[in-house]
């Protein structure tokens, strides 16, 4: 009877080899889209975030007459100077989300960014004469009031919006350090009055909101709070 060993007998070397190859080149062909629909799913979540959160915003204006001042020390509640009208501590923080009785927080885990223009936010009576004599009583600006914050399509670009009251910013699944972030990025991280909204690409998926200095006027005015 013959000893020699069947070729049938089982895998070689080489041919367990390829089998591993095609299950990894399977794999990696799955877990890409799955990747994709996942981020797709916590942006889509973000965005329901900061469309609440901008709910929020326009019924605190609408209930307290002014816009809330930024979150600057981390407990989810705006920060004011104590002075006589009550500035805001600073233009730029996050979201003062206990305040507004939302979530401050995007799907990635990160805190949102929030700056508003100080005039809509202090609690004197709006005080801006630019359309005429005398000032607003109980709401902190008027309907000539405009705000100080510029939305671009990149740094240098064309003005998508411009004299808006106040934004809110997501920095993305992936938030860089500033020597990583692009141009654009950097634009929104530096806490000055202009922001970068574009298409997502592999280095901006940031994502940008902002109250509308138009229909802020029209729900003030729908709601007897403005003339």
């Amino acid at each position: 009877m013959s000893t020699r060993p069947s070729n049938t007998a089982g895998f070689t070397l080489i041919e367990l080899a390829i089998v591993l190859f095609i299950i990894a080149l399977l794999l990696g062909g799955l877990l890409g889209p799955l990747a994709v629909q996942v981020e797709k799913r916590e942006r889509d979540e973000t965005r329901d975030t900061m469309d609440l959160a901008l709910e929020a915003v326009y019924g605190h204006v609408l209930a307290n007459g002014y816009l809330p001042c930024p979150d600057t020390d981390g407990d989810g509640t705006e920060n004011r100077q104590a002075a006589a009208t009550e500035p805001c501590s600073a233009a730029s923080g996050t979201l003062p989300w206990k305040d507004l009785g939302v979530t401050g927080m995007d799907a990635w885990g990160r805190n949102i960014i929030y700056r508003v223009t100080q005039s809509f936010a202090n609690k004197d009576n709006g005080e801006d004469f630019t359309c005429g004599n005398g000032g607003t009583t109980g709401v902190s600006f008027r309907l000539c009031s405009e705000g100080d914050i510029e939305i671009l399509d990149k740094v240098g670009g064309d003005t998508i919006a411009d004299k808006v009251p106040a934004v809110i910013v997501s920095v993305g699944k992936e938030r860089p350090t500033s020597a990583e972030a692009s141009t654009d990025e950097k634009e929104n991280l530096d806490s000055d009055e202009k922001f970068v909204r574009r298409d997502y690409t592999n280095n901006f998926d940031d994502m940008v909101s902002w109250i509308s200095p138009n229909v802020l006027r029209n729900r003030m005015v729908t709601a007897g709070r403005l003339p």
